[in-house]
């Protein structure tokens, strides 16, 4: 039995014993004996295990990073790693490796290590995570810098490939990292939100005192794993120095009474400003493997993730893999949302059942259902590649499948509460990757905006983007469907109903949401023109009776704005309603 096992074995029976890992990280400068030394140190030390960083700078960095060639002056010959285990071994300590990538990863899997350790570079690498849970080994995984979407993500994805254990381990690494950076109550919520095992990687520096006891504040908070560097002299000031213990330091943590406030964090599982900070200088982007043409389609092998001198674009595989390229692409070059041709699809969701007003898309405007004045606006938008009917189940519900089939729209059936599910199959079903989410009783929904917000969206690589200040009932979201399905994923059950983007904006540390301010004469928040009461209604026929004839059937959102502003005693009439469709945008 290993060590670590017996320590799990304690744990899981509830008693709270500590692990502690010696880091050697970089500090060996390359030199074996070097590292051979600094793993005697650590026996000495009398640390439950070390652990070792591996990799190619190949698999790490594109070669044109500015630190490409440190980190390539940096590796070691794949033998040189087996002596340094055996070595470990023979002083029956625990053998822990950092991997950056399949290469790494496959010659540390046929060694015998007690297991591996995930960078947060490689949190989203989900091809990484299945090779090394596949191994059964326990897993060491980042969390510092993750938000607990991707946490859960990877956690999932470790646990279905076999990984025996895994332990989370938070903690970021700035230079300076300073104590108020430490965050230690995330370490008590990511515990109570996962309940495995939480460890602390501490990287303060290692010539300050608190270096020597805020690694036991971290216990104090639930930390049981405790990850520290070690260097054989710091003053030498060599690779990893910085963040590292000398080994007779090593042997000394102790408690302190001193400067302890500042280091508890929030305890929330939202980022902190420093995590979100070393999110982006060490977070890896999806970079292509070979240059790819332009219709190409985009493999999982044609593309890796890799550390770019860019601003971080945190796209999932499952965003590229499939589409085909715009323009061609060159080798290592970062893959964005830009590049890449999109499927865009608005999602209606029909029913007709409704406490204020019955079968409300279905109620005529003028001559025509407000479903259709809907579908007839947003045809008018470029952009979109077509329109698909979200509709609830029941009975009374066919006849927007009988629409559907009539107008020659895609549609789905689902269940009639969960609109979200609805969302999500429509989307699955038309093969989008964007959806504009508008809600069936909106026959005035402003669409000459809609190619450019779509096309913001997309260079932003958000989520969510909305048109902010528009009167109520002009609206449209747009939204990734991958930021829809993790709402549905992760989302309770008041996340599901009409409010189906409220789980995105409840999370805006997980979600990019892009809000993109009305212009100036269309900031009208005060105007509704949402139907959702017999009032609603009275007020929509009235601007449509006396518009239509002048303007044509799809009068735009400014003639409506002044007729209003014109006409008191129509505005009045829905005026002192509730409005609660921008209510989770404010």
């Amino acid at each position: 039995m290993t060590r670590y096992e017996n320590w799990l074995n304690r744990l899981t029976g509830g008693e709270q014993s500590i692990y502690i890992v010696a880091e050697m990280a970089n500090a060996h400068e390359g030199s074996l004996e070097t590292a051979l030394r600094i793993v005697e140190e650590v026996a000495r030390t009398g640390a439950d295990a070390i652990k070792f960083q591996c990799f190619t700078a190949e698999e790490l960095l594109v070669p044109d990073h500015k630190m490409y060639k440190v980190f390539r002056g940096l590796e070691m010959p794949w033998q040189n790693w087996e002596i340094l285990i055996k070595n470990a071994e023979s002083h029956e300590m625990d053998v822990f490796c950092d991997v950056f990538g399949f290469e790494s990863a496959s010659h540390m899997a046929d060694m015998n290590l007690t297991g591996f350790k995930i960078h947060l570079s490689d949190v989203p690498n989900t091809t990484l995570l299945k090779y090394v849970g596949t191994s059964g080994r326990p897993i060491l995984l980042s969390t510092g810098g993750a938000n607990w979407v991707e946490i859960s993500n990877a956690l999932e994805t470790l646990q279905s490939s076999g990984a025996s254990s895994v332990v989370l381990m938070n903690g970021i690494q700035r230079y300076p990292t300073k104590i108020e950076d430490s965050n230690l109550l995330r370490l008590r919520a990511l515990a109570e939100h996962f309940n495995i095992p939480i460890g602390y990687a501490d990287h303060l520096d290692g010539s300050s005192p608190e270096a020597l006891w805020l690694p036991y504040l971290a216990v104090a908070v639930g930390a049981r794993m405790i990850e520290k560097h070690i260097t054989l002299d710091r003053s030498a000031e060599g690779t990893d120095f910085y963040s590292s213990l000398n080994p007779d330091e090593f042997c000394r943590f102790v408690q302190s009474a001193r400067s302890v406030e500042s280091a508890l964090g929030s305890g929330e599982l939202s980022l902190s400003d420093a995590e979100d900070a070393y999110r982006h200088d060490v977070m890896k982007s999806l970079v292509t493997n070979r240059a790819i043409k332009s219709g190409e389609t985009v493999s999982e092998k044609d593309v890796t993730y890799k550390r770019v001198d860019a601003k971080v674009t945190s796209l999932p595989l499952s965003n590229v893999t499939g589409r085909t390229a715009r323009h061609t692409l060159k080798k290592d070059q970062q893959v964005h949302n830009s590049d890449l041709n999109m499927t865009i699809f608005a999602s209606l969701a029909c029913r007709v059942h409704s406490t204020r007003l019955y079968a409300k898309p279905l109620q005529l405007v003028g001559d025509r259902p407000i479903l259709r004045h809907l579908v007839d606006r947003l045809n008018q938008v470029s952009r979109l590649d077509g329109i698909v009917l979200a509709v609830g189940e029941g009975k009374e519900n066919l006849v927007f499948a009988e629409i559907a089939e009539e107008w020659d729209l895609p549609y789905v059936i689902g269940s009639e509460q969960d609109v979200l599910e609805r969302h999500v199959k429509a989307a699955h079903l038309v093969g989008a990757d964007i959806i504009l989410r508008v809600t069936t009783e909106n026959p005035f929904v402003y669409q000459d905006n809609l190619d450019d917000l779509i096309k913001h969206h997309i260079d932003t690589e958000s989520d969510l983007t909305i048109c902010e200040f528009l009167p109520d009932g002009t609206y449209t979201e747009v939204i990734s469907v991958s930021a829809l399905e993790h709402a549905y994923k992760f989302g309770e059950e008041r996340h599901h109903s009409e409010r189906a983007t409220e789980f995105i904006f409840e999370n805006p540390d997980v979600f990019k949401i892009e809000r993109v301010p009305a212009y100036d004469d269309l900031a009208r928040p005060d105007l509704r023109l949402t139907i959702d009461t017999p009032e609603d209604l009275i007020v929509a026929r009235a601007i449509f009776d006396a518009l239509e004839p002048e303007f044509g059937p799809i009068p735009s959102l400014p003639e409506i704005i002044k007729y209003l502003d014109t006409h008191q005693e129509v505005r009045m009439v829905n005026a002192k309603l509730h409005s609660t469709s921008s209510k989770l945008w404010n």
